[in-house]
């Protein structure tokens, strides 16, 4: 249901008439033969904008800054937005260009005609002189009822001039628009609203200036627009416009636009002894999480080396080894999964302080040792134990220094570790690797997995990685914890010119010294969708291959250990969540998304029996398919929300199938799902506090 909101009450509205009456001697009373002073209306703080564009102009927003920000503090506009039923052409790419100085806004003396700036697509820091979002973003098909979209300030950091974007302060003014496609043509007419500049995680956000705000070119923003050869666009407020978020039906589709490939999601066994209550891993653990009929159906096991020979850590009854360590990798292995090995801490007298524990670094003497003792456990694994692994990591967190088993490398020696040792799966001969149900000719090195994405190490470290052919060449995964931040494809990948899988190592949700922590909470559904959130992060917007969560089992985790109102061994709330993701996501090549609602969270999924691209060679699976993963987190108030997912335009399902996790108590039960005629679009019923998976099958 929808309705206008009008701006003051009746009576104010019959005071302004009577105003206007006043000449005739007549006057607006309120029980007194005293005439009143008519009441001023005050501009609606909520407003509409229809907005009519010729191919490639976009109008100008601007936003006032808080005291203390800047442009730099916001990398994004978030916004709602419809077509026009009656627009010409109901599709084209959604953009945004920025940041404009005011003055290149000039009006006449007359204060009608209007000088506007350029946009162009070259790199100079310049009015239109470098777009906010890349070329190949934001794709529109037909929508006709307000949904939530965003624009990520994707290419703001490709600019030399970045540091000088971002400290603006003030008035920031953004364009951004539906225009047409790459070299497309034709006008387009849509509705906007509730606009907002906001930080990724939502914490900072600031309003959109009305467009007639005095504070924008003496209230004449209205007119005020970014043009590209001579086109035009022309603008209106209008009332504010409601749509009911408790019952919501949108429309999300599903485009061809490939992002990145999705090898798997997983966790880790424990890495150090018990405590707390913790209980150990068992064999009944790993089946009920990496069985892919009948478990979880994760495929990636994270397991630590430690600074003993292999044969000692086996024999070790303390950590459970001799039923788990070897016998879980041959598992997961089985079910064709990926298997990552990551060291601590060498043997003390390899480090400057002598110790296995944090503050010391690799003695420089000692890299070959390091290299031989890595290599050492990977061939040990393979040939004595027949339990192969898929990669190797150079040394967890090096750059954040622990009371616990640690080492820290600074970038330039890791950067030296890898040049001149990295190669050491390969050299003198390869070590046998094995993942994806595949022999793998050697086993795969990972870089150092950083604390965080965040600091300078992980920068410094990548870019002289970079600077390092040989470096770079040994390399084969990046490896990142997301501590303290969670980052962005373009941290990660250095702006694109890393191209290596980028795999999320550990991440751990879990804050005993947190207001108001109760150890209870995270058993429970409610408190499911911070956790759900950090995969959607890491897949969706970090576009990252892989994510494997800290420990497979514990009371936080995915699997109960008995403590905290856990049963040992019983499936948590977030190995349900991850089981989705598993289950629908693994071995696809993510795809983009559009459309949709400030409620769901989505992402999806393609594969491809024509291996077209080089993320279609990596799926093995050999099906024409689309799937999603979808939820939405609201847990306290919220009607469900009928979502109609829209296929790709020339692929017709002839089936689909789904599962739901829900807090009335299913945990992935089968939803139903029914193909509207002609086998393009399927209406989904989405509850609030619930994720469903859905796949579609050509």
């Amino acid at each position: 249901m929808k309705s206008i909101k009008t701006t003051g009450t009746l009576a104010a509205r019959l005071c302004v008439i009577a105003l206007i009456s006043a000449m005739a001697g007549f006057a607006c009373k309120s029980g007194s033969s005293v005439p009143e002073e008519p009441p001023v209306e005050q501009e609606p703080t909520e407003w509409v904008g229809s907005v009519t564009t010729n191919a490639t102009s976009a109008p100008v927003y601007g936003f006032e800054l808080p005291s203390g920000d800047t442009f730099g503090d916001y990398d994004r506009v978030v916004f709602k937005f419809k077509i026009n039923p009656n627009s010409a052409n109901t599709s084209g790419r959604m953009r945004a260009w920025g940041n404009y100085p005011a003055s290149g806004f000039t009006f006449a003396a007359n204060g009608n005609s209007l000088t506007r700036p350029g946009m162009g697509n070259d790199g100079e820091f310049k009015a239109g002189g470098r777009l906010l979002n890349e070329n190949s973003e934001g794709h529109y098909a037909t929508i006709t009822e307000w949904t939530t979209h965003t624009i990520e300030f994707s290419s703001r950091d490709k600019n030399a001039d970045a540091a000088t974007i971002k400290a603006t302060n003030g008035i920031v003014l953004v364009a951004f628009g539906l225009v047409a496609n790459s070299g497309g043509s034709g006008s387009r007419s849509y509705f906007v609203k509730d606009i907002t500049l906001s930080n990724a995680n939502g914490t900072k956000k600031v309003p959109a200036l009305r467009p007639n705000d005095q504070k924008l070119w003496n209230g004449k923003g209205a007119s005020a627009y970014v043009e590209q050869g001579g086109n035009t666009v022309v603008r209106a407020i209008l009332p504010y416009e409601e749509d009911n978020e408790d019952s919501l039906s949108v429309a999300i589709a599903i485009t061809t636009e490939q992002n990145q490939y999705v090898r798997g999601f997983g966790a880790m066994a424990n890495a150090f002894g018990l405590s707390g209550g913790a209980k150990h891993i068992t064999m009944t653990d790993i089946e009920a999480a990496y069985n892919p009929t009948t478990g979880l159906g994760l495929n990636m096991l994270r397991i630590r080396i430690f600074p003993d020979p292999l044969s000692t850590t086996i024999a070790s009854t303390n950590m459970n080894h001799n039923t788990t360590y070897i016998q879980a990798v041959k598992k997961v292995n089985e079910y064709g999964g990926y298997v990552l090995a990551t060291s601590w801490s060498p043997p003390a007298n390899y480090k400057t302080n002598n110790d296995v524990k944090g503050g010391g670094t690799l003695k420089t003497d000692m890299y070959n040792d390091y290299a031989a003792y890595l290599r050492t456990f990977a061939s040990d694994m393979a040939t004595t134990h027949n339990a192969p692994i898929y990669a190797i990591s150079v040394q967890n967190e090096p750059d954040y220094e622990v009371s616990y088993d640690g080492m820290e490398l600074t970038a330039e020696e890791h950067r030296n570790f890898l040049r001149d040792h990295g190669n050491f799966t390969r050299s003198p001969s390869n070590v046998a690797g094995y993942g994806g149900g595949t022999a793998q000719s050697y086993v795969k090195v990972v870089s150092g997995e950083a604390f965080q994405v965040s600091d300078r190490w992980y920068t410094g470290a990548m870019d002289a990685v970079l600077g390092n052919a040989t470096a770079l060449a040994n390399m084969d995964i990046v490896g990142y914890h997301t501590y303290g931040n969670f980052g962005n494809k373009n941290t990660l990948t250095r702006n694109g010119q890393l191209q290596k899988e980028t795999w999320l190592t550990e991440y751990n949700d879990n804050e005993p010294n947190a207001p108001g922590y109760v150890a209870t909470d995270l058993t429970t559904w409610n408190y499911v969708w911070r956790f759900a959130d950090t995969i959607h992060h890491v897949i969706g917007t970090n576009n990252s291959n892989a994510y494997i969560w800290w420990y497979l089992k514990r009371f936080y985790c995915l699997i109960g250990d008995g403590t905290n109102g856990t049963t040992d061994g019983a499936i948590m709330p977030r190995g349900h969540v991850l089981s989705h993701y598993a289950k629908y996501a693994t071995d696809t090549v993510r795809v983009t998304t559009t459309g949709g609602s400030g409620n769901i969270a989505i992402t999806a999924y393609q594969r491809k029996k024509s291996k077209t691209t080089a993320a279609d060679q990596q799926v093995k699976a050999n099906e024409d398919s689309y799937s999603v993963v979808m939820y939405d987190k609201r847990t306290t108030a919220g009607d469900p929300t009928t979502v109609r997912l829209n296929l790709p335009a020339g692929f017709t399902a002839t089936s689909v199938s789904g599962i739901i996790s829900d807090s009335a108590g299913q945990r992935r039960a089968t939803l139903t799902v029914a193909l509207n005629p002609g086998g393009n679009s399927a209406d989904i019923t989405l509850p609030r506090n619930a994720i469903v998976s859905v796949k579609f099958v050509k």
